[in-house]
């Protein structure tokens, strides 16, 4: 082998291993209670800027399934922070949180090795936390369709939880600035109690500014308003 190939792959090993995750450098580390609507800030330290994208996913099992919300994000800094607003659909007492580096994901790169080569490329909440469903939804005493709702523009995805004291037909539709219907995302009779439901419209990528979604169910017309972040 010549020096300068040796000196090569000594370089791309340093490369590699320079791009490693640092171990414990995760947030949330679990034990925490989160609230859906809340903003938490997921962050992770790497010992070198991976613009090459991270993949950030959440576990509402304890890490038996995965689902990410974030895929390819750029992870361009030595310490990274992420923004994520917990949806409805996220309620659990087995919360975990992952960011995988360089895929595929898997858990079997949680921790720093012996070597420089072996890295932590994936790291794992290391204790489950809970995310408890928002205040803003209300008990069934108080309204029959107090509600939360996320929309989330990357993915065009609406996670909306409420509640009705009695069973009735419930309608879920987005409205653009000028009130016309961009999309209808929940049509159909749903039972009295709490529920929570993800719906998905590729109609929404196309309309421009703010949204209106109003939620008719059980005689009552609720509102949120999203707007672009800028």
């Amino acid at each position: 082998m010549t020096i300068k190939r040796s000196l090569g792959i000594i370089g791309l090993a340093a490369s590699l291993s320079g791009a490693h995750l640092v171990a414990t450098s995760l947030e949330p580390k679990g034990g925490e209670t989160l609230t859906v609507g809340q903003v938490l800030a997921i962050k992770w330290t790497a010992q070198q800027n991976h613009p090459q994208g991270i993949d950030i996913a959440f576990s509402k099992d304890g890490g038996a399934t995965w689902e990410n919300i974030r895929a390819g994000y750029g992870d361009n800094e030595i310490n990274n922070t992420f923004n994520w607003t917990v949806p409805a659909s996220a309620t659990t007492t087995q919360g975990k949180i992952r960011i995988c580096q360089s895929g595929p994901c898997n858990n079997t790169h949680n921790s720093n090795r012996a070597t420089q080569n072996q890295p932590p490329w994936v790291l794992v909440s290391p204790v489950t936390f809970t995310v408890q469903a928002s205040t803003s939804l209300a008990p069934q005493s108080q309204s029959p369709a107090g509600f939360s709702l996320e929309y989330r523009q990357d993915t065009r995805n609406v996670n909306v939880a409420f509640a009705l004291k009695a069973p009735g037909p419930v309608l879920l539709q987005a409205f653009d600035t000028r009130g016309r219907l961009v999309a209808t995302l929940i049509e159909k009779d749903y039972a009295a109690g709490s529920h929570a439901h993800s719906a998905f419209s590729n109609a929404m990528g196309a309309a421009s500014g703010s949204l209106m979604f109003k939620l008719n169910a059980a005689g009552e017309m609720k509102t949120h308003t999203w707007m672009p972040l800028r």
